[in-house]
């Protein structure tokens, strides 16, 4: 995403223009992963794995991030938490660039911001038993005194649909669902404010996806979340989130309410209409025609110039290869970033 510089911020802020309003305001993030070669380890190149990415979170609400495997998904939201440090940018939580926050101060924070990661068995240790993986956190940050803990612990447990009979058991002995639980679990035991859920349905059968997303959802209203919620699946990002971003290389090419995927063709980005007609539908009787993308994603560490979807777009011309698209609003809260979209 490229940005004049007499844009001003709201003019690229998607939902609101009130900054009291969001609890993340992400401006021009950027994250590259170098590539070495040779006995010296010489830097060769980088991966442009979050491109210039600008976009605000409101308060409360569910933006849900989709695109295709290595479009840059999972690298952003742990890039906005500084699990993998930003190259540069900007990131403004609860009003404060923890970007350019020392370490010391990022401590401060880190409770409010907490992830939720796809694969529950191994972000677990399985050397430790429940009880002391929930306790872990609490007693690293310092948030309660100690015979303080373990009622509140087995209250967060039933909050997520497990008792008391489930603190003294390893992860191996649970199931995938109950596992995502206790990574939920975990993630709330330090009462954040913003959870990244990085496809947190994944790994779970289809029979639980449901009961863990209606989980979320119940949770997120208990205890009034902002969720950030990452996924390769359209029909349950749709069921999930607010607002959607649509991501692709590392670029942002639209955000929207979530009826953007049921759009038609001159409203939408033309890859967001290629995601949208894989959204099946509900009805037997209804034909649609899906969209079917010549070629493979290109490689990020060499992206194409101009807009990075034009060697696979079906209304690309000659200044889709030569101009980067701005992220330009096109009605109240719909910013697509396409020459040919208005």
């Amino acid at each position: 995403m490229s940005t004049s510089e007499n844009q001003s911020q709201s003019d690229i802020s998607p939902e609101t223009d009130s900054d009291a309003e969001n609890i993340l305001s992400v401006r021009n993030l950027v994250k590259f992963f170098p590539i070495t070669s040779g006995i010296l380890s010489r830097v060769v190149g980088h991966v442009h794995a979050v491109d210039d990415v600008t976009f605000d979170i409101p308060r409360g609400k569910t933006i849900g991030v989709v695109g295709e495997s290595g479009c840059g998904k999972t690298t952003l939201g742990r890039t906005i938490l500084r699990l993998s440090e930003p190259t540069s940018g900007e990131i403004y939580f609860e009003g404060e660039n923890i970007a350019q926050m020392s370490l010391r101060r990022f401590r401060r924070v880190r409770r409010e911001m907490q992830i939720v990661f796809q694969d529950p068995y191994a972000s677990l240790n399985p050397r430790m038993m429940v009880k002391n993986i929930l306790r872990e956190p609490m007693l690293v940050h310092k948030t309660m005194r100690k015979r303080q803990i373990n009622n509140y612990i087995l209250r967060v447990m039933r909050e997520v649909g497990l008792d008391l009979e489930h603190l003294n058991r390893f992860p191996h002995e649970f199931s995938g669902g109950q596992r995502q639980r206790v990574c939920i679990a975990r993630a709330l035991v330090l009462n954040p404010h913003f959870v990244v859920l990085d496809e947190p349905t994944a790994s779970v059968d289809v029979s639980v996806q449901a009961r863990v997303l209606n989980l979320l959802k119940r949770l997120q209203q208990l205890r009034n979340l902002t969720y950030m919620f990452i996924s390769h699946d359209l029909s349950v990002v749709t069921h999930m989130s607010d607002v959607v971003m649509v991501m692709y290389l590392g670029k942002i090419l639209e955000i929207g309410p979530k009826r953007i995927f049921t759009l038609k063709s001159a409203e939408v980005h033309p890859y967001t209409l290629a995601l949208g007609s894989a959204l099946p539908i509900p009805d037997p009787l209804y034909e649609k025609k899906q969209i079917i993308l010549r070629g493979d994603v290109p490689n990020p560490a060499n992206p194409p110039p101009g807009c990075r979807f034009h060697t696979r777009c079906p209304e690309a011309r000659q200044i889709c290869a030569e101009k980067v698209p701005e992220l330009k609003k096109t009605e109240a809260s719909h910013y697509i970033s396409c020459h040919f979209r208005e």
